[in-house]
């Protein structure tokens, strides 16, 4: 990924897909540090921590709102 940025620039990169193994807190920083935008495919049963509240709820809930296609 670095050398890939090195060659051509992290402006390149539009959006990418990450599998769910590649999730360590050490390359999602990496990807932030670049402002590389990311997909990840979670499953249903993945538990994060609500921001609004500290509690932690299935990811799953925290898009219900969103039609098929949107990202916000």
């Amino acid at each position: 990924m670095n050398r890939y940025i090195r060659l051509f620039g992290h402006q390149t990169i539009d959006c990418l897909p990450v599998d769910r193994g590649f999730m360590g807190k050490a390359r999602i920083a990496c990807l932030n540090l670049n402002k590389t935008r990311y997909c990840i495919r979670i499953r249903e049963n993945f538990y994060v921590d609500d921001p609004r509240t500290g509690k932690q709820i299935k990811a799953f809930w925290m898009f219900t709102d969103l039609k098929f296609g949107m990202t916000e």
